[in-house]
């Protein structure tokens, strides 16, 4: 049902609140994903939906896996909270494998806001090997390639 109301309902205010109950009851493994999945299914940009995206990327080392990161990096790309820059620079780094995803989210938050972590963008680009020379991750690469110089 949840997965239904997110696809129908993108952005209905209701429909979050059986997400976080869904999130608080269900002991279930994949359950946080699946409450990132739905999240942004649903398009939800809420303060409480982008904390609980930033709170997963805030998770301390090997609490979080790879698929909790990607997931909570495009949910950040729908309203890209400025609060979150410094925790996806860290999860890029983290896991490696989810740093297109970051990319791509980091590369949408405006000039000014990427100014400030200049030095830690640079440090993830050098962490960072682009494979296909064209497509979002590598657009998004370029992109960022400007404030790391």
């Amino acid at each position: 049902v949840p997965q239904i109301l997110c696809a129908l309902y993108p952005g209905d205010g209701d429909v979050p609140e059986l997400l976080w109950e869904m999130e608080n009851t269900d002991v279930s493994p994949g359950n946080t994903m699946k409450t990132l999945i739905l999240l942004n299914v649903g398009r939800f940009a809420t303060p409480e939906a982008n904390a609980f995206r930033i709170g997963k990327l805030a998770s301390p080392s090997g609490a979080v896996d790879l698929v909790d990161v990607t997931f909570a990096a495009k949910g950040l790309a729908l309203s890209r909270p400025v609060e979150a820059v410094p925790y996806l620079i860290s999860a890029a780094l983290e896991h490696p494998s989810a740093s297109g995803d970051v990319l791509v989210t980091l590369a949408g938050y405006d000039d000014d806001v990427l100014s400030v972590y200049a030095s830690e963008v640079a440090d993830l680009l050098e962490q960072t090997h682009v494979a296909r020379p064209m497509g979002a991750v590598s657009e998004a690469f370029s992109r960022l390639e400007t404030f790391s110089r």
